[in-house]
């Protein structure tokens, strides 16, 4: 708005700032966007948005990133998300660190969650026999004896029809 920019500035205004300013230009669109959205969508919507950058704490950012994952808030969001969300949040502190209006970069520490990944189902013994014996008889059974010799999917990608052969007394079938 023309306004200079000084250390009363909120969390909020300054993170406009950083994008019209620091990042618009200077990183690629779809990164842009992502700030923008990381800003509108889950800073500004939470009370530290509305911190003076002066008055901001590490603590404040911590209780920040902490409850961008919790499930019971509005809008919850996967580990790999809060790392892109708080690693914008860094960037836009340590500029305002480097213009003088913060002393230090309070979000420099923050403590993130782990690896959010949820772990595969393994098929039981039980349950390859279960479907060795569904698939009797059925074009399956090719796929069942690549699932019990345990070849990945790109391995399954690379076979040609002259791979496959008969074998422990599995026929290819058209």
């Amino acid at each position: 708005q023309g306004q200079p920019i000084t250390e009363d500035v909120t969390v909020f205004e300054w993170g406009k700032h950083y994008i019209e300013i620091y990042a618009q230009g200077f990183v690629r669109p779809s990164t842009l966007a992502n700030y923008k959205g990381y800003l509108t969508n889950h800073i500004q919507p939470h009370a530290i948005a509305r911190v003076r950058l002066s008055k901001l704490t590490a603590d404040q950012v911590q209780v920040f990133a902490n409850e961008l994952i919790r499930s019971d808030t509005e809008v919850p969001v996967k580990s790999h998300t809060q790392r892109n969300i708080m690693q914008f949040f860094k960037s836009m502190l340590e500029c305002a660190v480097n213009n003088g209006l913060m002393v230090r970069n309070v979000a420099a520490n923050v403590k993130l969650k782990k690896n959010d990944k949820k772990q595969r189902p393994i098929l039981t013994a039980e349950d390859v026999q279960r479907l060795i014996q569904a698939a009797d008889g059925h074009r399956w059974q090719i796929g069942i004896k690549i699932l019990t010799e345990g070849l990945r999917i790109s391995e399954l990608l690379g076979l040609r029809h002259s791979n496959i052969i008969e074998a422990e007394g599995l026929k290819c079938m058209n």
